[in-house]
């Protein structure tokens, strides 16, 4: 099974989500397709931004991203990963090893797919984007996943200390948001903060109760979910 179907798979075990998304490699493009969808649509929304990004202003396409192209009949995603970052993390394939050279990279990849994950449900459903919400499930889910995979290369179902700190480290305490929008970094900031809440507060349960802790906060509405972080 590829890394794209097996991160997708636990994301949707995880939270007991059915997304319906099927076949997530679909809608995934590489920079050649990134070029041509710049070209041929105009505005694509650039959900870790959430701006409407014209062709000029969309980047150089050096770090992945989930773009939104919105018709009168509804809405188009697309998964973007640059074509270097596939190739790092074929090279180092965090199911063979997971360590400081790829963990950034493979902890982008995680994210990019919870975001699409979550959008995709959301458009079927007919709800709004709530992007604190997206960026901070996204932060939990990223350290779940590189926690799970870790576990799984050093034998243990629950990580030791050192671990733990080490996946704080890469995921958290190192990250540095540089966006020029003060909006965008408070954002960041606040996801941040509000997935660790969450983080720490399952740390202390046992396995059933962590999974069952989990899936209620993700089940609740993308605002009684922000409310109940920041009323901890």
């Amino acid at each position: 099974m590829s890394l794209l179907a097996t991160t997708q798979g636990l994301l949707e075990r995880t939270y007991a989500t059915v997304s319906g998304v099927g076949d997530l490699g679909r809608f995934v493009i590489g920079d050649m397709g990134y070029r041509r969808l710049l070209r041929d649509h105009d505005p694509i929304q650039v959900v870790n931004t959430g701006v409407q990004a014209h062709v000029s202003h969309a980047g150089t396409g050096d770090t992945p991203r989930v773009l939104v192209r919105q018709w009168h009949e509804g809405a188009a995603l697309s998964i973007y990963f640059p074509d270097a970052l596939i190739a790092r993390l074929e090279s180092r394939p965090p199911t063979a090893v997971l360590d400081d050279g790829n963990v950034d990279d493979f902890a982008d990849f995680v994210e990019e797919i919870d975001h699409f994950l979550v959008l995709y449900d959301g458009i079927c459903r007919g709800r709004e984007m709530h992007l604190l919400a997206l960026e901070t499930r996204a932060n939990i889910s990223k350290a779940l996943v590189v926690s799970h995979f870790l576990g799984r290369l050093s034998g243990r179902r629950r990580l030791g200390p050192d671990q733990r700190q080490w996946v704080r480290y890469h995921l958290f305490s190192k990250k540095r948001f540089n966006d020029p929008d003060p909006v965008v970094r408070r954002r960041y900031r606040d996801a941040r903060r509000f997935a660790l809440r969450l983080l720490e507060r399952l740390e202390g349960l046992s396995a059933r109760q962590r999974i069952r802790e989990l899936r209620r906060w993700n089940s609740l509405p993308a605002q009684e979910k922000m409310r109940e972080l920041a009323a901890n």
